[in-house]
């Protein structure tokens, strides 16, 4: 009798196994069949990016919306790309075992596998560490402060540390205290707001009506301290030049020399970007360096950047950051006939400046900019104004490179200048010359997955194929920087199409300083000093 029950049971216990693996293999499918719904949600379009109106209302806290560089066209595609490979990969890996049997990703990880992973991520830079936040939220650094409501463009995303730490980005009281915001910005200011008032005007005028309307260009300018530093809110570096700080009561034209200049207290880099010559690749890396998981993301209006960026911060500390020799200053020029040319397909023809005349051809643009300034204030200028003449009225994106961070004055002031078409080479050095490659630059991970918004774009897996450094060439010999954010209008082979001889030698004469410049450093592998 008990060998009858036993032989029985049998039937009914193979009958379980069988629908268990038929369970199985159905969860596994459902799984594969969500991922497949998450790759096609990626190609959605991206959400509207934030108005003037609809964040700050006080344009020095506001960067400028036109400063999007040309990079994020190609970035939000890419990313989609490369999210969709992700996903059809795993997909697959899915279906495969399924047909094997075989159980889904994480499903019979061991504990002591469990305490390795925890283990690996723990030895991992914060920017790749594996997120266990999916939200985003204005870093707590700013609470009590007037916050914009687009959370997602404005705030970090990822990253639980920047919603709880009123540290957050600082890893100490100490950096936190040192790399204090300038009264300008009002916020915690001292200054009474009368006083604080008086001063942001003052600042205006100064800024928007400097006494020369463009730089003397001496190259090698004895060091120079201005005599009439206002309420201790800006300082002058360089004599002929507007002070720092215009970018916090004036964008565009009047913003100023020092407007895009990027610190990494970490290696005492100071890096001076110039618009259209690779800076929101080094913005991302600024913000990476500092542990935003969300690094991939359109950086421009990130809060957390605030805090690293020169024209944001005392006038004592931004005289010691100059005067120090411990603080190394770095920058990288371009082509100035590639770069104008870059900025007319990005601004105008591309219509990504909605006041510009997107009809105005190349030539016309070059007349433009060839056209005397002579104006002695770039107050009551009319929308276009910024491509009309070359002047610190005149646009960043258009403005000669060498009226950037006092390059026409201090030239000796600089470290390292290197040249765009060798940024591979030159980064890389750069890099290790301040300490930052094998503990940063070596681990940046170009490009990223998408999630609807290229506000809001997760690092791939630190263990990632994309995974190659900061600006070096992929293993099909390309930039990766390029590949990854950069450069789609492809100015470089566009240069015979937009140029005649008679052009190109106008734009030679138009950006004279810039020609000369760059060409000491052209053609060099080694970073220039």
């Amino acid at each position: 009798m008990k060998m009858a029950e036993g032989t029985a049971d049998e039937p009914r216990s193979e009958h379980s196994d069988r629908s268990a693996k038929s369970l199985r293999k159905w969860l596994l499918l459902i799984w594969a069949m969500s991922l497949l719904l998450i790759w096609f949600s990626a190609d959605q379009t991206d959400e509207y990016l934030p108005r003037k109106d609809e964040s700050f209302g006080d344009p020095m806290l506001l960067h400028q919306r036109d400063e999007i560089d040309e990079q994020y066209d190609a970035s939000s595609k890419l990313a989609s790309k490369e999210y969709e490979s992700h996903a059809s990969v795993t997909t697959a890996l899915a279906l495969a075992a399924l047909s094997d049997g075989e159980s889904g990703p994480d499903e019979d990880r061991s504990a002591d596998e469990e305490d390795d992973l925890a283990r690996s991520s723990d030895e991992l830079i914060e920017a790749l560490q594996p997120i266990t936040h999916d939200d985003c939220c204005i870093p707590k650094i700013y609470e009590g402060v007037k916050n914009p409501k687009d959370v997602i463009c404005f705030g970090t995303c990822f990253n639980k540390r920047a919603c709880d730490d009123p540290l957050y980005p600082f890893d100490s009281e100490a950096d936190k205290i040192y790399f204090e915001r300038n009264p300008l910005l009002g916020g915690n200011s001292t200054l009474g707001t009368n006083v604080l008032t008086k001063a942001r005007r003052d600042m205006r005028n100064l800024c928007m009506g400097p006494k020369r309307m463009s730089p003397p260009t001496q190259w090698c300018q004895r060091p120079y301290r201005g005599s009439n530093e206002n309420h201790g809110v800006f300082t002058h570096l360089v004599k002929g030049t507007p002070p720092t700080s215009c970018s916090l009561v004036t964008n565009g034209g009047g913003s100023g020399p020092f407007q895009h200049v990027l610190l990494i207290p970490q290696a005492k880099l100071a890096f001076c970007g110039i618009p259209k010559v690779g800076i929101t690749q080094w913005t991302q890396f600024v913000r990476f360096v500092h542990g935003a998981k969300d690094y991939p993301s359109l950086p421009h209006y990130k809060l957390d950047l605030d805090f690293f960026q020169f024209d944001q911060m005392t006038p004592k500390v931004q005289r010691e950051i100059w005067e120090s020799d411990e603080w190394k200053w770095a920058a990288f020029l371009r082509d100035p006939a590639e770069r104008a040319l870059s900025g007319y397909l990005d601004k105008i023809k591309s219509k990504r400046v909605q006041y510009l005349n997107s009809t105005m051809t190349f030539e016309r643009f070059i007349d433009n900019l060839a056209m005397p300034y002579n104006k002695t204030s770039c107050a009551g200028n009319g929308p276009d104004s910024g491509t009309v003449g070359l002047s610190w009225c005149s646009d960043p994106h258009f403005r000669p490179q060498t009226y950037s961070c006092g390059l026409s004055e201090r030239l000796d002031r600089f470290d390292y200048i290197g040249d765009l078409q060798s940024i591979h080479n030159q980064t890389k050095a750069l890099l290790e010359a301040v300490g930052l490659w094998d503990s940063y630059g070596s681990k940046f991970i170009n490009g990223g997955q998408r999630d609807r918004h290229m506000c809001r774009i997760k690092s791939h897996p630190h263990n990632s194929m994309h995974h190659v450094g900061f600006q070096q060439r992929t293993a099909t010999n390309k930039t990766a920087a390029n590949t990854a954010y950069g450069h789609s209008k492809e100015s470089s082979k566009k240069m015979d199409e937009y140029y005649s001889p008679d052009l190109l030698e106008r734009v030679r004469k138009l950006y004279a300083s810039d020609f000369k410049l760059w060409k000491l450093v052209h053609g060099r592998r080694r970073l220039a000093n």
